[in-house]
């Protein structure tokens, strides 16, 4: 489409930080992108509102196949680094969408943070998911 030839010209996406930039400033800034209410980022281009992971993907990738979605690996919905980001079907975006397949495990979104929990124990807070299963792991061994 007319409006994907014209985002090669006009957008830049930076895959180590995520960033996508107008060619052309506009206004004062020169970047494409404001957060919606969901976490999401939203870039404005011609008219059309899109979400910057799928725009990420396309201008590192092409264009997205019917049926696939770009999944936000460590579901952090504004970080639209390239390693966080890969092309899954429904299945795989729901998979990644919920951390209950460890119980006494959850992700924080507020606070980019993953939490460990157990009835009559201390809540800890790590920053990583592979941490937060290793301290509720330790719960369950420990009794503690």
């Amino acid at each position: 489409s007319q409006v994907e030839a014209n985002m090669y010209d006009e957008l830049s996406y930076d895959p180590d930080t995520g960033i996508i930039t107008r060619s052309v400033k506009r206004g004062r800034s020169t970047l494409a992108h404001m957060p919606n209410s969901n976490g999401y980022i939203v870039v404005m281009h011609k008219g059309n509102r899109m979400y910057a992971h799928r725009l990420a993907w396309i201008l590192t990738h092409g264009s997205i196949p019917d049926g696939m979605m770009i999944d936000h690996i460590n579901r952090v919905r504004h970080d639209n680094r390239l390693c966080n980001l890969r092309l899954v079907n429904a299945k795989g975006n729901a998979a990644n969408r919920d951390a209950s397949d460890v119980a006494g495990v959850c992700y924080l979104p507020k606070i980019d943070r993953w939490l460990a929990y157990k009835a009559g124990h201390k809540r800890k807070q790590y920053r990583t998911r592979e941490e937060a299963v290793a301290e509720r792991t330790r719960m369950d061994m420990t009794g503690m």
